[in-house]
């Protein structure tokens, strides 16, 4: 019963924050101005979302071990697009009337999981072998992985940096 508890614990974390936020909404966000306080509720937020998303993965992943290889990539497939939506529609409704903000969204997300995830790739690759692979570049320029792994990382920071919202 207690390890059940344990896995579920975000199950009554999330209600909890939805209800005290719907409940004093005025009283929570309505002192942003201070930056300690603003700190404490993104914190707090963020740390909600991230583990209750996991925790609807996980649980999607236990259906998708249970229903088998066909069902279980489309549960998985479903589960995170359903995230996905939900998050780009909140961000629609809230705030001023911007058509593009969908688009803008999800271009966003797609070009920092692959840079992120070809920046990794290449820099634990490169880590990992002691020797660093050379490559021929489009430009005919040979360079190592390692190298191409710092650039990327820092073209997904640059532009993290200069897109802000």
């Amino acid at each position: 019963m207690f390890s059940l508890l344990r896995q579920e614990i975000m199950v009554p974390v999330s209600w909890i924050s939805a209800i005290l936020f719907m409940v004093f909404e005025n009283e929570l966000l309505g002192n942003l101005s201070k930056p300690v306080w603003l700190g404490f509720i993104f914190i707090w937020l963020f740390v909600v979302i991230l583990f209750s998303a996991m925790s609807v993965v996980r649980h999607a992943d236990c259906l998708a071990l249970k229903l088998g290889e066909p069902y279980g990539t489309l549960i998985l497939t479903l589960t995170v697009i359903s995230i996905e939506i939900v998050m780009i529609s909140s961000l629609m409704l809230h705030g001023e009337n911007n058509p593009t903000s969908a688009r803008d969204a999800m271009f966003g997300v797609i070009m920092i999981m692959l840079n992120g995830m070809i920046g990794i790739a290449l820099l634990l690759g490169g880590l990992r072998f002691t020797f660093l692979v050379s490559m021929t570049t489009f430009s005919g320029n040979r360079t190592n992985m390692l190298q191409g792994a710092v650039h990327i990382l820092l073209f997904l920071v640059y532009i993290m940096l200069i897109f802000k919202p």
